[in-house]
């Protein structure tokens, strides 16, 4: 069984991608001692105790996190941080709600290799400092979400910059590494922005 805090499992979900284009990509995946979600373009990883080696849709999670509001706020439990605890049982995800529990089919897809997610964060080359990047602001409102979830019984965390490549004229740019509390890393990809 693992246990995860609703408001951060509900915030990395929103990491992976909500299309029907890339199902593959549509869900959280607890593996390794981690919780991370990517929609292609960027990436959450979260370190945590975990057994599990599943990946649960983002719609299933979404449902899960708003179903237990409704069920805390009308049993009006506002003392304690809401938990989702998530076991597999007969091929099938069970996430209990704490009065209700919730049966579905996992995704069959395995996004990343424990090789590849580490080679993503790591070896990055250093240079003297992101000029020329752009990315989404959008994506450091997702950081601050993610981050703000995961240290919600303390004053709060900051998020460092840790790594960003050497983008040049018609290469691929390497994604800018962020770390947050915890441990846990931020993988964005920059874009090419004219209006820089």
């Amino acid at each position: 069984m693992t246990i995860v805090a609703t408001d951060l499992f509900a915030a990395v979900a929103k990491w992976s991608h909500k299309g029907p284009d890339k199902p593959h990509l549509g869900g959280v995946t607890f593996r390794d001692g981690e919780m991370y979600a990517t929609d292609g373009h960027r990436m959450v990883r979260v370190p945590m105790e975990t057994t599990l080696e599943v990946t649960i849709r983002r719609d299933h999670i979404q449902a899960a996190a708003a179903a237990q509001k409704v069920i805390r706020f009308s049993a009006l439990i506002q003392n304690k941080r809401p938990v989702i605890e998530i076991s597999m049982f007969r091929n099938q995800v069970r996430m209990d709600l704490g009065s209700l529990t919730l049966t579905v089919t996992p995704l069959t897809h395995d996004v990343f290799s424990r090789a590849t997610l580490d080679s993503l964060s790591s070896g990055l080359v250093v240079t003297r400092g992101p000029v020329n990047y752009a990315f989404d602001p959008h994506l450091l409102a997702a950081i601050s979400e993610v981050n703000d979830a995961a240290c919600a019984d303390t004053d709060g965390g900051s998020v460092k910059l840790l790594k960003w490549g050497s983008p040049t004229r018609g290469s691929a740019a390497e994604p800018i590494l962020f770390e947050g509390h915890g441990g846990i890393l931020f993988m964005i990809m920059p874009v090419h922005n004219r209006c820089l």
